[in-house]
């Protein structure tokens, strides 16, 4: 059986406190993307989709906003991130709407680097 085109994108994962405004705008960046397929999720207990295991493990990069998101990380999800490669820090503060042009532009700024 032949592999499906969604099957060669390379997955994302983006990771701020509440999943609120900086993880969905830098996963919405890559909607309909022919490359990548993203996702977002929160380290808060209240965050609006709480990461987890399995988000790790599909995640071929991992892509965090500040250091303590890495931390939280590292800390509760040790085992399951010696597979990964290096966990990604965005260092993008959380002071912008999901909407905000500046946040999408910095976003953008930043990601270049990691994804051309």
């Amino acid at each position: 059986m032949a592999s499906s085109n969604q099957d060669k994108k390379q997955h994302l994962l983006f990771i701020c406190s509440f999943g609120h405004d900086r993880s969905p705008a830098a996963a919405a960046l890559f909607f309909d993307s022919p490359k990548y397929e993203a996702k977002f999720a929160g380290t808060s207990p209240l965050a609006d989709i709480a990461v987890t295991t399995e988000a790790i493990r599909w995640a071929d990069l991992i892509f965090v906003m500040e250091p303590e998101h890495k931390r939280f990380l590292l800390e509760n999800f040790h085992s399951t991130l010696k597979t990964k490669q290096e966990i990604i820090l965005l260092d993008v503060p959380n002071q912008f709407s999901r909407i905000d042009p500046r946040l999408l532009s910095l976003l953008r700024q930043k990601l270049r680097d990691y994804l051309g």
